[in-house]
């Protein structure tokens, strides 16, 4: 089998492969259809479990859009259990040393490569900073390694790029409204991303060994790893020649960059299945990462402040001891009033106050006129718009001006689409610089609005830190063992039945406001300067299906409503992310 048909075979891999290489609209519709199934299914299991006086348990996890390891359990009284399953092997075994034994030796290309699609898969599905998993891989021959300075390198592995810059819906929102910004949270993803990778090859029976690139020897390893790209191109189906394509353009514009150098040291044979993923047999740890999904609403049972900390020290053997030593988790119960002040700083961000305009007040005309004045070219009666401020005329803006998420969550729904260079609605009327604000404005008061509710959601709230007066580089570096630090938490809580999620948007939005609230109720030593927050960290057990969400306010719905408001995200194919060598 050519290697882009295995690759291939990863876009059928049961519920993921639905929701992979597919748009938001039918992401939605995938998981409304679910929804719709399993109301359907609970009423049938309830009748069934009534009437024969058992427990009828059925699987719940194509509502959550993972491949399984949850299942509701319907009680004769009508109750219902969401249980999640554990995984005991994963959590005690989760380290940095691979689970094979024996002689760790290099893998050549050929042999590695099952091992470097199922880390590029899993990292995929890995829980994000941003959702929008920022990294491709690029797998090099010797030859290749050799002519990009990656010596010694006789076996070849695989080039991890990243981009320099995230980009999201918050992302493109803020730049709209003139809000620099400065999170880092393309940093934190390549740290996920990082101990992602090592877990799966480690559960593999395998080590990664990880060559970092330096800002010096970037240069050479692009123009090689352009090189490369261009060489096998003619080589690649269609598909891989986009992939290829869009790789080299951005790495021309300079928006991604490479990160590290992958090898493969192997302890035991891999193990084969020929009807999983590129014929490699799942390991527990790809079992938990395939069963494992973000929600941003959790049950309201109650959680020890312990399980947040043992997560945490857990993790800090898989950092460095710089990191260890910088980086903190400051932990609070949901009913600490520090929960309830970071919903209102970051709801203050988004709507403003008496002294600030806040990202709503930020959007307007004046803003939107110097984000296009940044664009290198502009239509004629665009330019003649953004030169005259303060001025009450509208212009309709070509669909090339409009920020790529923020464009996407304008399509989404069929209330756009974009039509001979426009996006116009169902009327046919193009959107305009005036109608493109408004819709800015109502995005960023639904964020708002979701802030106020943040005390709710999980029982238990992590603020992960990292001190002042870091420069740029130490900046990177902290973020990036950031990443790490996150990831190992998410996967242990998942693999102990628990479920949690990370945010670098309220730091993006309210850094200054949530320094200074964890300084006040977790204050540093005396004399040093209060730490700066990296992302937060929620953790909590998961949503049932009838419990209440938003209880007692006028938008109050129950679980399996609330899986349609945090519906699971489509993925692209791994053939868009991944670059075999051909």
């Amino acid at each position: 089998m050519k290697i882009e048909q295995i690759i291939a075979g990863f876009d059928g891999n049961e519920t993921l492969g639905g929701f992979t290489g597919i748009g938001y609209a039918e992401a939605d519709a995938r998981t409304r259809a679910a929804v719709h199934a399993m109301r359907q299914d609970l009423a049938e299991a309830r009748r069934e479990a009534e009437a024969r006086k058992t427990i009828v348990e059925i699987p719940a996890h194509a509502i959550s859009g993972t491949n399984g390891g949850d299942i509701y359990r319907v009680h004769p009284d009508g109750r219902v259990e969401r249980i999640f399953e554990t995984f005991p092997e994963v959590e005690s075994r989760f380290s940095s040393i691979p689970c094979g034994g024996g002689e760790e030796k290099l893998a050549p290309l050929e042999q590695a490569r099952p091992v470097y699609l199922r880390c590029a898969y899993n990292g995929l599905w890995s829980p994000s900073g941003t959702n929008w998993q920022p990294v491709r891989c690029l797998e090099l021959t010797p030859e290749e390694a050799g002519r990009a300075g990656l010596t010694p390198s006789t076996h070849g592995g695989l080039l991890v790029l990243c981009r320099e810059r995230y980009d999201s819906i918050l992302g493109d929102v803020a730049c709209i409204c003139g809000i620099r910004q400065d999170s880092h949270a393309e940093d934190i993803d390549l740290g996920i991303w990082h101990l992602c990778a090592e877990q799966t090859a480690r559960f593999h029976g395998a080590a990664l060994q990880t060559r970092w690139i330096a800002a010096g020897e970037r240069e050479t390893v692009v123009r090689a790893a352009l090189e490369s790209l261009a060489r096998r191109r003619m080589r690649l189906s269609e598909r891989g020649r986009q992939a290829a394509e869009a790789l080299a353009e951005s790495l021309n514009a300079g928006r991604h960059a490479p990160k590290f150098f992958l090898e493969l040291r192997l302890s035991r044979p891999l193990q084969f299945d020929p009807a999983a993923p590129a014929g490699l047999r799942r390991s527990e740890f790809d079992r938990l990462v395939e069963a494992r999904s973000t929600q941003r609403v959790c049950s309201a049972a109650k959680l020890e402040a312990s399980e947040l900390a043992i997560l945490w020290q857990r993790a800090l053997p898989l950092l460095g001891e710089d990191a260890k030593a910088a980086l903190d988790l400051a932990i609070f119960p949901h009913d600490h009033p520090m929960v309830a002040s970071v919903g209102r700083a970051m709801h203050r961000a988004v709507e403003g106050d008496g002294g600030r305009a806040g990202l709503i007040g930020a959007a307007c005309a004046d803003n939107l006129r110097q984000y296009l004045a940044s664009r290198p070219e502009l239509p004629e009666d665009v330019r003649a718009w953004v030169a005259r401020p303060g001025d009450d005329a509208d212009v309709s803006l070509p669909a090339s001006l409009i920020p790529p998420h923020l464009a996407a969550k304008l399509c989404d729904g069929g209330q756009f689409e974009a039509r001979d260079g426009f996006f116009q609605d169902r009327r046919g009327r193009k959107l305009t610089a005036d109608r493109l604000m408004k819709l800015v404005r109502l995005i960023a008061r639904s964020f708002g609005k979701y802030f106020l509710s943040f005390q709710n959601t999980h029982p238990l709230l992590g603020i992960l830190r990292y001190p002042d007066g870091l420069d740029e580089k130490a900046r990177r570096d902290i973020f990036v063992a950031g990443g790490r630090a996150v990831a190992a938490m998410t996967f242990l809580a998942r693999a102990r039945g628990l479920v949690s999620i990370i945010k670098s948007g309220p730091v993006e939005l309210a850094r200054d406001d949530l320094r200074a609230l964890a300084a006040e109720f977790t204050p540093p030593p005396p004399g040093a300067p209060s730490p700066w927050p990296l992302l937060t960290f929620q953790l909590g057990r998961p949503l049932g299906p009838d419990d209440r969400v938003c209880a007692g306010q006028p938008d109050e719905h129950d679980g399996l409503a609330e899986r349609m408001l945090d519906r699971r995200a489509p993925r692209a194919r791994l053939a868009d992310h991944y670059l075999p060598s051909v």
